[in-house]
């Protein structure tokens, strides 16, 4: 297989930080203050945290801030549909307005309704 290139077009001048989590178990608590300072570091306008799972308790953690958790293997799952229909140049744009109407939540919902209108075979 050769390599394959996805390029994000970014339709509005926006700066966001992205925060991966990684773990075995459920992420069990978010420090909103230090996203909070990483973000006003880079001057960005949110916060997406991805992350495999999480338990409950994490919605509160971000519930009013400009914070946005989005599942691991939604994003993955959308990326996928993205490489298998040759999308290389995908529009942020729509992922934007998800989060900035969403924040403080979980938008993995929102996410898999944007890969099935997108992507799921019309009969």
């Amino acid at each position: 297989m050769g390599n394959t290139q996805t390029i994000m077009k970014v339709t509005r001048k926006k700066k966001f930080f992205v925060d991966a989590k990684s773990t075995k178990n459920k992420l069990s608590g978010l420090n909103a203050g230090r996203l909070a300072a990483h973000r006003n570091k880079i001057g960005g306008t949110y916060t997406i945290v991805i992350t495999p799972r999480y338990v409950p308790a994490v919605l509160t953690d971000i519930k009013a801030t400009p914070i946005v958790i989005i599942r691991a293997s939604t994003f993955s799952e959308y990326l996928y549909n993205c490489i298998d229909n040759d999308v290389r140049q995908i529009d942020y744009k729509e992922f934007d307005d998800i989060i900035t109407t969403n924040l403080g939540s979980d938008i993995s919902k929102n996410i898999s309704t944007l890969t099935i209108e997108k992507f799921a075979s019309k009969s």
